[in-house]
């Protein structure tokens, strides 16, 4: 058979099946929406190293990514909990998938809160005993808002992943990048090394209300409200998936 009808017999076979074709078009928007940030992510590297020099970035990549990790250990696992009870619960009813929503939100603005304070707290001792440099204990407190802003938007695409909005986390999440890119930027402009880390938690802000738009958007087409009242019923969830999750990976 010639390549182009060979192509078309393909594409058929998997438009004709609801679930290869949902699984093509989530791997396309997945792939798509994760070009853009990685290289806003290298574009941002070059510009930041190029304008704070090799002792600037050397601390710049130091500092972000102490933070990065603990933000990483804050998440306890959150976003795989939003989307994996999210799409189990899609077919029982707007109720419980509000009342879903409403828990890992919660959970993750808690959990980011109380570990973006011990963090602010544990900065002097971080910056001496692990960075090794008590001159780099401003730059972690400044750079601490964007920990918890991390962990909250983590939670926003852990629940676009289970409503299965791969083309709307896409768009949303490339333009949360370009809001974060053009933050450091502009500060690493306005303050060099210090200005860089402003400009890191205020687009870590940006980036939640553009994902928390996104999630909002998903609410009003699918009849969703928040259900705060669910926080005490839904609590196991923490330890029967969330930590163990957290804990294995």
């Amino acid at each position: 058979p010639r390549p182009d009808r060979w192509h078309e017999r393909v594409l058929q076979q998997v438009r004709a099946s609801p679930i290869g074709w949902r699984l093509l078009s989530g791997t396309f928007w997945s792939l798509g929406g994760a070009f853009v940030p990685r290289f806003l992510e290298l574009l941002l590297a070059v510009i930041v190293a190029r304008w704070l020099g090799k002792v600037g970035f050397g601390e710049y990549s130091s500092v972000l990514s102490t933070i990065f990790t603990v933000s990483l250990i804050a998440g306890l696992g959150l976003g795989t909990t939003a989307t994996r009870y999210i799409a189990t619960s899609r077919g029982h009813g707007p109720q419980q998938t509000g009342q879903i929503l409403s828990f890992v939100m919660s959970a993750a603005w808690i959990s980011g809160g109380i570990f973006a304070v011990a963090f602010w707290l544990s900065a002097p001792w971080l910056a001496e005993r692990v960075l090794d440099n008590t001159g780099l204990t401003h730059l972690l407190r400044v750079g601490t808002p964007w920990l918890a802003f991390d962990v909250v938007s983590g939670v926003q695409g852990g629940v676009m992943i289970g409503f299965e909005e791969f083309r709307r986390l896409a768009v949303f999440n490339t333009l949360a990048y370009a809001s974060l890119f053009l933050a450091v930027v502009a500060g690493a402009h306005w303050n060099d090394l210090t200005g860089a880390f402003w400009g890191l938690s205020a687009g870590g802000a940006s980036t939640c209300l553009i994902m928390q738009a996104g999630v909002r958007r998903i609410m009003r087409e699918r009849g969703l409200r928040f259900e705060p009242q669910a926080w005490q019923t839904l609590l196991p969830l923490l330890w029967r998936y969330s930590l163990p999750i957290y804990v294995s990976s």
